[in-house]
């Protein structure tokens, strides 16, 4: 498959979408190898498990989003003297990082997750010592406490996919099997099954999930 960009603006969120469920899919065809199985299953189990971390922290990132838009909505953005053609200086200013939702939500997220700002943003606010106090609590609390519980979480996940993962491997490829056979025609599909009979055994294996015999 292929993906035609044209010149339009209309074309470029649906290629946008098409290109990230196409990169989802050939991740998700990843499965089915030895050296990358293991991989995605601990990737998925990764997304299982932030789930709730995900809202935590969403949710403390737009507290923050309306304090700090509240203390910097009139704080300008950063100015840069540019030289262009001929020798002709030029003041560069980007606008207020905190001007509307949809920046500060921006900033917010560069302030405390990047860990990226601008000294002249804090410094320019009308209430210096307060906008001060609440970047401290925000990296602190953002920044150190909730992303090494994050790293504490995705450690866990990865201990627990480590304690079976011949069973993971296994089970991501037989998930593999039935998707691409859920593609297939009936007949097709039903020829395959009646020229491929098997049976379950129940045997005894380590804690690694190789067998005993």
């Amino acid at each position: 498959s292929y993906i035609l960009i044209a010149g339009g603006d209309g074309h470029v969120p649906l290629a946008v979408v098409t290109s990230m469920l196409l990169t989802a899919k050939f991740v998700s065809v990843l499965r089915g190898f030895d050296m990358t199985g293991y991989l995605v299953a601990v990737l998925v189990q990764n997304f299982l498990d932030v789930r709730g971390f995900i809202i935590v922290i969403i949710s403390i990132l737009m507290g923050f989003t309306v304090v700090f838009r509240l203390l910097l909505a009139d704080v300008p953005g950063e100015c840069k003297v540019l030289i262009e053609g001929e020798n002709i200086l030029t003041n560069d200013c980007d606008g207020n990082p905190f001007g509307n939702l949809s920046r500060a939500i921006l900033s917010t997220f560069e302030l405390t997750i990047i860990g990226s700002y601008e000294n002249g943003i804090l410094y320019d606010a009308q209430n210096t010592f307060l906008v001060s106090i609440v970047f401290v609590i925000a990296v602190t609390v953002v920044l150190v406490v909730a992303l090494n519980a994050l790293i504490a979480v995705l450690g866990d996940s990865f201990s627990r996919v480590q304690e079976n993962v011949v069973a993971t491997r296994q089970r991501e490829r037989a998930e593999l099997c039935v998707e691409y056979m859920s593609m297939m025609p009936v007949g097709l599909r039903k020829n395959i099954e009646h020229n491929n009979q098997y049976f379950h055994a129940l045997l005894a294996s380590d804690g690694h999930g190789d067998l005993l015999r």
